[in-house]
Parts: C-alpha cells; sequence; structure tokens
C-alpha cells in the first residue's frame, strides 16, 4: 500500500513537472516571438536598475531615510512601470500589419531602451553624488544638478 501510494505521487509530481516545463516553454516562446528578443539587452538594463537600487537605497540611509517597506514600495512600482515601457515598445515594434513588419517604427525601440537606460544611469550618479560627493568631483557634480534642473544635457564646461 506505502509503495503504491509513493508510485502514484512520483507519478503525479512527473506530470506536474512536464505540466510547468510545457508551460513555461510556450510563454518563453510566446515572449521572445511576440514581446522582446534581446536577452543581453534585460540582462544589462536588470544590472543597470539593480545598480540604480543599491545606490538609492545607500543614499537613504545616508540621509536617515531608510524604510524598508519605502523601499519595497518603490522598487515594485519602478519594476512593474520599466516591464510595461520595455514590453509596451517591443509590442509596438513587432506589430506586424498584413504580416509584414512595420519598417517605419523599427528605429523606436533602440532609442526608448537607450533613453530608459540612460536615464537609470544619470539618476545612479545623481545618487552617489548625494553618498559621496568629491567621488567625481564639483564640476561635473553642478553639470549634473544643471542638467537636472533644466532637463537637457548639454556639453559640460571645461
Amino acid at each position: 500500500m506505502k509503495t503504491a501510494f509513493l508510485d502514484y505521487l512520483n507519478f503525479n509530481m512527473k506530470l506536474v513537472t512536464i505540466l510547468i516545463v510545457g508551460i513555461l516553454t510556450t510563454l518563453k516562446q510566446f515572449v521572445f516571438e511576440f514581446v522582446i528578443d534581446d536577452v543581453k539587452f534585460l540582462i544589462s538594463f536588470g544590472l543597470l536598475f539593480s545598480t540604480y537600487t543599491l545606490t538609492g537605497s545607500v543614499k537613504a540611509l545616508v540621509k536617515g531615510e531608510f524604510r524598508l517597506p519605502l523601499l519595497i514600495e518603490k522598487t515594485m512600482l519602478k519594476v512593474i512601470s520599466y516591464v510595461l515601457f520595455i514590453g509596451g515598445v517591443s509590442v509596438l515594434v513587432k506589430l506586424k500589419v498584413g504580416n509584414k513588419p512595420n519598417e517605419w517604427v523599427s528605429w523606436l525601440d533602440d532609442y526608448l531602451f537607450i533613453a530608459a537606460a540612460v536615464n537609470l544611469f544619470f539618476h545612479t550618479i545623481k545618487n552617489l553624488i548625494v553618498i559621496n560627493p568629491s567621488l567625481v568631483g564639483p564640476k561635473v557634480a553642478k553639470w549634473f544638478e544643471d542638467s537636472a534642473e533644466s532637463g537637457t544635457i548639454t556639453k559640460p564646461n571645461p
């Protein structure tokens, strides 16, 4: 009786494993075909996002404003917004009309993805300036501050 139950449980675990693998494989194929297939960009963007989150947490610790629930809430909101942004842009670019790709929007994903990555990098540098102002020097810190206020990035003055 005991071995029959274990055989039954073992068989069901194999079925569940096969089912999960099948669902994940189908999901992977769907995402790569219709959403985004640039895994290297996603890994790089994830590392950049992790660096930004880490510097933001250290900045909050330095300022004495660190709260774990706030960190989790802000991180989840940013992850959701970036997932929706990257996914939406990718779907727009991969959208086909009459089974033909839209060539007039093919440049859009590169521009928007790099803009999002530069935005993360820019905010990471701003966090580092708060953490250690002498790290980048006063001229660079002033340039970042001026760029943030004006909303445009210009060539730094020598």
